[in-house]
């Protein structure tokens, strides 16, 4: 927009591809994941990524172009793509809390800034954080933000993303996994609830 900081004239962020770009990675090794593991099913499928919060998918999308044999084959292979990339953040998170709490306060201070409130929306990301740093979230006021590494910054993005994956909207894992437990009559009156 008007007030970005390219229109201001500022430098890009020394870490803004390195933000930008963790996420899409966290995902395609979701989605080589999941691709091994519908192969072994002999299930064909198709990806597209859309890791944003900007748009109402979250993560990535894939598409069966071959039915599994069984619904415990659709479950389990919905399963391996959302779990692998919960997995996958959770590690590239705590990897970036690791390298906030050793870097030099002076480090710190130079490291990407995350709103405090968005961390809080998951609580998992928000007891990694009170462990890793006790009582700092609840010293944090209002509209505060941290400064954190950021691996930390994108860990935390994709699981928070990752995890609305698991809403059963959509062309969802989520929505794949609530089809293969509950058969076909049972989701159509799910679908009617979501």
């Amino acid at each position: 927009g008007e007030n970005g900081i390219l229109a201001r004239g500022e430098p890009i962020p020394d870490n803004f591809l390195d933000l930008a770009f963790a996420p899409i990675a966290i995902n395609y090794v979701a989605t080589v994941i999941e691709t091994a593991f519908a192969n072994s099913k002999r299930i064909e499928i198709d990806h597209v990524s859309v890791p944003t919060f900007s748009v109402f998918n979250f993560g990535s999308r894939s598409t069966y172009l071959s039915p599994p044999k069984t619904r415990a084959d659709l479950f389990d292979t919905a399963a391996a793509g959302v779990g692998s990339a919960l997995v996958v953040s959770m590690l590239v998170t705590f990897l970036g809390l690791q390298m906030t709490s050793d870097a030099a306060a002076t480090e710190v201070a130079t490291f990407p800034t995350v709103s405090v409130s968005l961390l809080q929306t998951n609580s998992f990301i928000e007891q990694l954080l009170d462990w890793k740093f006790p009582g700092m979230l609840a010293n944090a006021v209002e509209g505060s933000t941290l400064h954190l590494h950021w691996l930390a910054i994108a860990g935390a993005c994709s699981f928070l993303a990752n995890t609305f994956q698991l809403i059963p909207i959509d062309n969802s894992p989520g929505s794949k996994m609530s089809y293969a437990v509950l058969g076909q009559e049972n989701f159509t009156l799910l679908g009617l609830l979501f």
